[in-house]
């Protein structure tokens, strides 16, 4: 019975002092105590008086494994960035290979232009071969029926008898 009176002061206490605490300091408390509860669940309630382990050795064991953990962390941090490091070094020396989109692009980038090269050229010379500067291809230097540069019928022949409709002349 003397040790339920004990446990019930010291939860009181315990009560008491929550509140007084900070955030972090709840944190660290929350934690203690979730850690208890592993220990719980995994060895049953920690009794004192009924346990037998040799609590020094448990502890250096533990603060091993902490250091083995510790360095572990600082030696794979170390790791990561140095691997990021050496990738950045790398794709600054070599430049990474471009991806399958990357490639694609640049096709389509390159017939666009050979295509707009075309355009312009033709453009420029009209579609009997080089004009002299200056010189505009226009409605008129177009026969009926001729085709263009795509095969098709004149387009410009459309649009005159489309005008002359418009203006009443058809």
């Amino acid at each position: 019975m003397g040790d339920d009176l004990q446990r019930q002061a010291l939860a009181r206490d315990l009560a008491r002092r929550i509140p007084l605490a900070s955030h972090d300091e709840l944190r660290i408390v929350d934690a203690v105590f979730a850690r208890l509860e592993l220990g719980r669940e995994r060895y049953g309630q920690l009794v004192l008086a009924g346990d037998h382990r040799d609590w020094i050795k448990e502890r250096r064991e533990e603060l091993l494994d902490a250091i083995v953990y510790e360095l572990a962390g600082e030696l794979a941090a170390h790791d990561h960035a140095y691997a990021e490091l050496h990738e950045a070094a790398r794709r600054e020396m070599v430049g990474d290979p471009p991806t399958l989109a990357e490639l694609i692009d640049r096709e389509c980038a390159a017939a666009n232009a050979a295509a707009d090269a075309r355009e312009r050229a033709m453009d420029t010379f009209g579609y009997g071969g080089p004009r002299p500067p200056g010189t505009i291809v226009g409605l008129g230097e177009f026969d009926a029926g001729q085709t263009t540069r795509i095969g098709g019928p004149d387009p410009y022949e459309s649009v005159e008898v489309k005008l002359d409709e418009i203006e009443g002349k058809g």
